[in-house]
């Protein structure tokens, strides 16, 4: 064992040696001039670069990034990507709104050269070099450019006014390292890998404009303003209007080394700030800068001290600064909150200091996770936003040690009306992984940034890796963390690191197999679950088993609290999944608790199960909390929530009660609600409850309802459904293939209940049915739209009065398409058919109960056979909607339909439908109208206006009133977050 543990080690340490003496990175050295012209929102320059060849291969091609391109037109990687996400504001954007890169004339080495876009992505130009570049070789490539600059609220590059945002902004050439060349387009999702080299660039622009910049500033006439306006007290009565440019310009001249990109910011409006901030390692003092509006003047009055605090943590936990100065603008940004770029950062608007601090603390950060050392943010964006935002939290814990998860978001007023105002500010970030993990949505920390859904890219890229940083920090120890993260700086800076070079750091500066770490917590989607078994009185104290519940064999602690104190915490190496192990902790005392991964911002996805007493009953059950309404998980108290409930319907009448549930955001593994309601004018008991598991892609549960279905002079009727079901969803496809799809089962057993009034005579009786219902979907976004198949396969079996069964298969399929303010087109087709001893038909529209076998869902008038309640309807049948009862016309054991609705161009939200239906031996049925979608799915409302002469035919107009007309769906059911939770 220790010979092959020493051949492991040399072998770590000696393909160390060789991936460092076979990496290269090739170096650019960049000469800009430009002109921005402010009345015409467009830079004009010319730049020359100089690339160096550091690799062994030959070169015959190049690619360079021309990516103010991106903003040109709606066939854009950005236009399609922002499309995907429902943002079309670039696709329909006027002209002047766009942006592009134009009058470009390459020449390599002073021969001029021709271009072509790389697979017709006009952001990527394709050159075919003259000669060959040999390993070792250089060459200069120069050509004029000119950028009409867009309007701001596309993405990164942008003008709000005459504030200008000047990022991504020149040709750049592509990354070429060991796995060849990385032509990639400019994307909001999923940022940027660029060379290596120096800046040397001068920048014209009206003499009144202030510049916040990459690089050092050189012109001495500008530095000595800066220092003036740095002094200058703030206007007494602040306003954000522009002043008049100036109509003499100004060069402005910045020189930067070992950096990998350029971007710069001017406004004429700018308060200047200075400060300097003292280097811990080495001592060496770093000048700071924060320029910003009059307007947010209060807000930013501490801007300097941010980038200070920023600046003096990063340099502790990773390594020194190495540049000499740094910069922080207010400006406009839509991508993000704030976006990055060596020495400088752009923070858009915040909403306080807190928010602002912390925005300002990401932002600065990214010097060292992007800026120095540059990983390729398209794939490997855990490495830069991931560990940033640890870096980042752990900044903001040790400025304010007091700070509660609702800093920065709710305030503390809410936090109290929420129960949180005692939760760590780290617990945001479990929250934010929890939300997902738990219910399956969650995918791999080591997956390309373009093929994250928009919700995992904030929720698994920053925070689920900022949670694993975490736990590895507190694994290995602050002080054995630092020296792992020291060694990563400093043997990667200023170069390209994979996630295969910082597991090896780390890996050797510890001495530790960190393979559960950069393995399976980076590389899948597998949980962190360890839960307490039991405590065992022995006589060397106290014995704790522990179960692995999760499927990595991760470190985790063992922690004692006596007092409300932790006394004492233990890391103890991992638990194969599903299996046990015992471990025997001596300071235990009577009375005290014991905790697993105790420590905030945690990766244990199921921290209820971290706790237990050593003594009393009940041991495992944390102390029980009651309060109104619902709140956040608190993984160490059982949570229940109540609230009062009113319900009404036609039969039952006004109904009060109250709801006792124990639901959270993030949703537990187990969840139950109950709503007992006492029907007043009834005199009977009616309500619902629901008890549910979720484990992870897989939810079963069972739920009960009882209601009055049907009074009447002779009859009333209620019934009891008890319905068990168990769901598996699927995970979610990327923002790029975006698909989702779920099968679902379903028992239903339902007892009717009839009480006649025969002559003051009262004869109960009763009929049982219960049934099966398997469903599915299959969803496809697309740009502009998704589509979506439902097919169900439903079998009834009756018995008592009436003996026999019905199985029933139906499909739907529903196509919808949307653009320029999401106005939609809904396309929809429905088969169905019908079969067995008691055949129950299908149903054109599903008014009122009709389509509703197994009493599923809730209606004011669920046997109404006229009437408004009579119009109430459910989106699982036919869609051919007309103002008549559904069995009046006979409904068919075969049917089929199409439907149609499309949004009107006009500001209110309002559309027109139109459907139709087929059945054997039966006349085409038609019908068509307006319609007002107030959310969609959820409540809309119908007007039919023309059917089909069959309809008319036997519908007496001259009995309808206004309310016969109308038709309205609501899905009272998805009145409860918590279902929406799920979907997710």
């Amino acid at each position: 064992m220790k010979r092959l543990l020493f051949f492991s080690i040399l072998t770590s340490v000696f393909s160390g040696v060789f991936a460092q003496e076979n990496y290269f990175q090739q170096e650019v050295n960049y000469k800009i001039d430009v002109t921005l012209d402010d009345k015409k929102d467009e830079l004009s320059g010319h730049i020359e670069f100089e690339y160096t060849n550091n690799s062994s291969d030959t070169l015959r091609e190049m690619y360079i990034h021309l990516w103010p391109n991106a903003y040109k037109n709606d066939k854009t990687a950005l236009a399609k990507q922002q499309a995907r996400e429902g943002n079309y504001y670039l696709s329909f954007a006027i002209n002047k709104a766009k942006g592009r890169i134009d009058s470009l004339e390459f020449k390599v080495d002073g021969q001029l050269v021709n271009f072509e876009y790389f697979e017709k992505q006009e952001d990527i130009a394709h050159l075919t070099l003259p000669q060959a570049l040999a390993p070792g070789a250089k060459i200069k490539i120069a050509t004029p450019f000119h950028v009409v600059i867009p309007i701001g609220t596309i993405s990164r590059l942008g003008h709000i006014g005459q504030s200008y945002q000047i990022t991504q902004w020149y040709p750049k050439p592509a990354v070429y390292d060991k796995d060849g060349w990385h032509p990639i387009p400019y994307l909001n999702q999923g940022e940027f890998y660029s060379e290596f080299g120096t800046f040397d660039v001068s920048i014209t622009l009206p003499e009144n404009y202030i510049v916040g910049s990459t690089g050092e500033l050189q012109t001495q006439n500008e530095i000595d303003r800066l220092n003036t306006l740095s002094s200058t007290p703030a206007p007494v009565q602040p306003s954000n209007e522009f002043p008049k440019s100036s109509e003499s310009m100004k060069t402005l001249r910045y020189t930067a080394s070992k950096v990998h990109d350029f971007g710069w910011f001017a406004d004429k409006r700018w308060i200047v700030r200075k400060g300097e901030v003292t280097l811990p390692q080495s001592g060496r003092k770093v000048t700071t800068w924060a320029m910003y509006t009059p307007g947010n003047a209060e807000e930013w009055e501490k801007g300097v001290s941010y980038i200070n605090e920023a600046i003096t943590s990063y340099s502790e936990w990773v390594g020194d600064y190495p540049y000499s100065q740094c910069t922080a603008v207010d400006g406009t940004i839509s991508a993000g909150g704030g976006m990055e770029y060596p020495m400088v950062t752009v923070i858009g608007s915040t909403h306080s200091d807190f928010e602002l601090e912390t925005v300002i603390v990401h932002e600065v950060g990214h010097n060292w996770f992007y800026g120095i050392l540059g990983t390729n943010e398209r794939i490997n964006g855990w490495m830069d936003e991931g560990i940033n935002s640890f870096m980042e939290t752990l900044t903001m814990e040790a400025a304010h040690p007091e700070a509660r998860i609702y800093d920065g978001i709710l305030g503390r007023k809410m936090g109290e009306v929420l129960g949180i105002e005692d939760m760590p500010y780290n617990y945001q970030n479990e929250i934010m992984y929890q939300l997902f993990a738990r219910v399956g949505g969650d995918q791999p920390i080591q997956t390309n940034s373009i093929d994250f859904t928009s919700g995992n890219y904030g929720s698994v890229m920053y925070k689920k890796t900022g949670l694993a940083f975490n736990y590895l920090k507190n694994y290995l120890g602050d002080d054995l963390f630092k020296q792992c993260m020291h060694s990563y700086f400093d043997t990667w800076k200023f170069k390209h690191p994979t996630p295969a070079d910082i597991k090896k750091t780390f890996e050797s500066t510890s001495n530790k197999n960190l393979d559960w770490f950069f393995e399976d917590v980076i590389k899948t989607d597998k949980v962190i679950d360890y839960k307490i078994a039991k405590v065992k009185e022995s006589n060397e104290g106290y014995s704790v088993v522990v179960f692995n519940a999760g499927l990595i064999d991760a470190p985790f602690s063992i922690s004692v609290e006596r007092e409300g104190k932790i006394v004492s915490t233990k890391w103890v190496e991992g638990i194969e999944e599903g299996n046990w192990s015992s471990y025997i902790v001596e300071d235990i005392k009577k009375g005290d608790v014991i905790l697993l991964n105790n420590q905030p911002g945690s990766l244990d996805v199921e921290r209820s199960n971290n706790r237990t007493r050593t003594t009393g009953a009940f041991r495992k059950i944390e102390p029980i909390t009651l309060k109104f309404f619902a709140g956040v998980e608190d993984p160490e108290k059982t949570q229940l929530f109540w609230l009062p409930a009113v319900g009404w319907n036609n039969y039952d009448k006004w109904m009060l009660g109250a709801t006792l549930h124990n639901q959270t955001v993030p949703l537990r593994k187990f969840n139950f609600s109950i709503t007992p309601m006492y029907s007043i004018s009834e005199n009977r008991l009616v309500g619902v409850a629901k008890i549910e598991g979720i484990s992870r892609n897989i939810t079963q549960g069972i739920r009960a309802k009882r209601f009055t279905q049907y009074t009447g002079n002779y009859r009333n009727t209620s019934y009891l459904l008890l319905n068990p079901y168990l769901q598996w969803n699927s995970k979610k496809g990327s923002s790029v293939s975006n698909w989702s799809s779920f099968i679902r089962g379903d028992l239903f057993f339902n007892r009717i209940t009839a009480i006649t009034d025969f002559e003051n005579i009262y004869y109960k009786t009763s009929q049982n049915y219960s049934g099966v219902k398997i469903s599915g979907e299959i969803k496809k976004g697309f740009i502009g739209g998704e589509w979506s198949l439902n097919p169900s396969y439903i079998g009834m079996v009756y018995d008592e009065f009436v003996m026999g069964h019905t199985v029933r298969a139906q499909t739907s399929a529903t196509f919808t398409y949307w653009k320029r303010k999401k106005r939609k087109v809904i396309a929809k087709a429905f088969g169905g058919l019908t079969a067995g001893d008691i055949p129950y038909p299908l149903q054109w529209s599903g008014t009122a109960g009709s389509g509703d076998v197994f009493n599923q869902y809730l209606f004011f008038g669920r046997s109404e056979f006229e009437g408004l309640l009579s119009n109430q309807i459910i989106s699982n049948q036919g869609g051919v909607l007309m103002p008549i009862s559904q069995y009046s016309f006979g409904a068919p054991q075969k049917m089929g339909t199409i439907y149609l609705e499309a949004d009107i161009p006009v500001k209110l939200p309002l559309s027109i439908f139109a459907g139709a239906g087929f059945a054997p031996n039966q006349d085409m049925i038609w019908s068509a109208g307006a319609s007002i979608p107030i959310v969609r799915g959820f409540a809309q409302i119908y007007v039919p206006l023309m059917y089909s002469s069959n309809i008319q035919s036997i519908v007496d107009r001259s009995n309808f009133g206004w309310q016969d007309y109308i038709m309205f769906e609501l899905n009272l059911d998805l009145v409860n977050p918590f279902e929406f939770l799920k979907g997710l």
